[in-house]
């Protein structure tokens, strides 16, 4: 591993919480589709079953944690960890 990536993956460990395997995971692993909103119309259950899928939570846990801050899906923590990387790279204008 170059001494970037190993950087990289132990500050996005450090932030997210997570072992380096599992940010290695996380940054590797695709986003799944988004259900359509015809799925929803079709059969609400498989809808949110297939919505669950864009988060990292284990499928047997279910979080009632809804007063504070919650879990985001894949999407959002891959946005939150490039802005990490791109604001912790310091380019001057």
């Amino acid at each position: 591993m170059k001494r970037r990536e190993f950087v990289q993956h132990a500050m996005a460990a450090a932030v997210l919480g997570l072992s380096r395997e599992q940010v290695a995971q996380l940054l590797r692993a695709e986003a799944p589709p988004l259900p359509s909103d015809a799925l929803y119309e079709r059969d609400p259950e498989w809808y949110w079953a297939e919505m669950r899928r864009q988060f990292l939570l284990d499928p047997n846990h279910i979080n009632l944690n809804c007063g504070s801050l919650g879990v985001c899906p894949l999407p959002v923590i891959r946005a939150v960890a490039e802005h990490l990387f791109t604001s912790e790279a310091f380019n001057e204008p």
